[in-house]
């Protein structure tokens, strides 16, 4: 592979096939076009500092295993850079993965393995990268969801690449007996217009049965959870807009980060360009600790429907759906802990017995 690539000339930059969105969505392109695309994105890619770099990273703490958690904002863009080059050579002879191929199931045979494998790549490549930490993204699943009819503007960009910080062990269960143990490092989020298009892999943890790439779709407009079959796709749906919720929360602060200079600088020297456009900024969430300073010192305002408050309490973080008659959908939103009623009145304490 390496002569290979000293060989070869680029009819296409990165930065072009960047560009090729359109062209991908619509797949208007001939079989040779899409195998000179496919290739010149590999060449590209495989030989990206940010790429080399990850690499080095995760078989530097996994003993050549690649596992390790990300828990640098580089280590995301590096992920995404991984993905792309898996996603873009499934279903060829340069397949990363010697067991790698898209559910069936999922690809509904539309379109196949190899064609809808590089346009997802080039999706992936102009996502807004998140990186979750493990904390955070535990918080997150434990705010139940309230029924809602998703709305058009659930997603804060049209592409979404979730890195998390360590994988999710999932024990697959079907039909009774335990067919394996799968891990999920990462997720891909499209809107197409009519749905969230939802993009994961399902790695073999023992490397037995390769990796899967598996998904589905959450059609806005739909009512959660009543419109979302049970089992599976209603877990990853739940999950998919928990996450949603708690990134378009006033409550949480939105973190922005570039990847270190050392490696911008390296980037730049390789003829990638400059890593400082929103396509090289990876966000980070984090939940805002209510403020006892910035609550109101004075009686709270008046209840909307009147009530004369008696106490003042603390109301628990929870998500919210609030309706948008425009849209005839909701907007779900996680609001944080903060005081309720009228602080001129005592403190409403609970208190809780515990029998053993």
């Amino acid at each position: 592979m390496a002569d290979g690539h000293s060989r070869h000339v680029s009819r296409f930059s990165l930065d072009e096939i960047k560009r090729m969105v359109p062209l991908a969505i619509r797949r208007a392109w001939s079989v040779r076009d899409r195998a000179r695309i496919r290739t010149d994105l590999l060449y590209h890619v495989s030989r990206h500092p940010l790429l080399l770099e990850y690499l080095r990273y995760h078989q530097t703490n996994t003993h050549g295993v690649i596992g390790a958690a990300n828990t640098q904002p580089w280590q995301a863009l590096g992920e995404r850079l991984a993905v792309a080059l898996t996603l873009a050579s499934v279903g060829t002879s340069e397949s990363i993965y010697a067991n790698a191929r898209f559910d069936p199931l999922f690809l509904g045979g539309a379109i196949t393995d190899e064609e809808f494998g590089l346009q997802m790549a080039i999706l992936l490549l102009n996502a807004q990268v998140y990186l979750w930490q493990s904390v955070i993204d535990r918080a997150v699943r434990s705010y139940p969801l309230p029924p809602h009819v998703i709305s058009r503007r659930a997603m804060p960009y049209p592409v979404l690449f979730f890195s998390f910080q360590a994988a999710a062990r999932v024990l697959e269960d079907a039909d009774g007996p335990v067919n394996g143990v799968y891990e999920t490092n990462w997720m891909l989020l499209n809107s197409t217009g009519l749905s969230m298009q939802m993009l994961c892999d399902k790695t073999s943890v023992d490397g037995s049965d390769g990796v899967e790439f598996v998904g589905g779709n959450v059609l806005y407009q739909h009512r959660y959870p009543d419109d979302i079959p049970e089992g599976t796709q209603r877990l990853a749906a739940t999950r998919l807009l928990q996450q949603l919720a708690f990134i378009n929360s006033p409550y949480v602060e939105t973190n922005s980060h570039l990847a270190q200079r050392q490696l911008r600088k390296a980037v730049e020297r390789a003829g990638y360009g400059r890593m400082d456009d929103d396509l090289s900024t990876v966000r980070t969430v984090l939940l805002r600790r209510p403020d006892p300073t910035k609550q109101p010192k004075s009686p709270a305002s008046p209840s909307p429907t009147g009530k004369v408050w008696h106490h003042h309490w603390w109301v628990t973080a929870h998500n919210k759906a609030q309706w948008y008659p425009s849209e005839q959908a909701h907007h779900v939103i996680l609001i944080g802990e903060h005081v309720k009623g009228d602080l001129s009145k005592p403190l409403l304490e609970k208190v809780y017995v515990v029998n053993r």
